[in-house]
């Protein structure tokens, strides 16, 4: 039996493709204040040096989604921005959302709301910005 190259297939290519873009229109900060808002704590507590469940939890969120729809910004910049973390914290963070999500049921409705205030947040702001044009 031949080999089949994928050379040899029309259209297939064995490059890796470009990470799809969101367009999101929110900054980061706007991001975060959603995630805040959900989680029903301050912008304050995300970025203070804690442990605590609730808000470790809220920051790991943060790091995830702002890299899921933000994803120009690097692991550093996004550390930066949300609780003056490395970028190796926030690759953990990332990590463990998606880890949560595969065994956790009850997580992964919360992450969907997040998600949709993430989105209706989005598509205000670039209704406003097209009305004031």
């Amino acid at each position: 039996m031949d080999k089949i190259s994928a050379y040899a297939i029309p259209g297939l290519s064995l490059k890796r493709r470009p990470r799809q873009q969101y367009k999101c229109h929110l900054t980061p900060e706007e991001i975060i204040d959603v995630i805040c808002n959900h989680q029903e704590i301050t912008r304050d507590e995300i970025n203070i040096k804690t442990r605590s469940s609730r808000i470790k939890t809220a920051r790991q969120i943060a790091h995830a989604m702002i890299r899921k729809h933000l994803p120009r910004y690097s692991f550093a910049d996004i550390g930066a921005m949300v609780g003056n973390k490395d970028h190796a914290t926030v690759m953990h963070s990332c990590r463990r959302v998606e880890q949560t999500l595969s065994t956790d049921r009850y997580y992964k409705p919360i992450i969907n709301e997040i998600e949709d205030a993430i989105t209706r947040a989005s598509d205000i702001k670039e209704i406003k910005n097209q009305a004031s044009q």
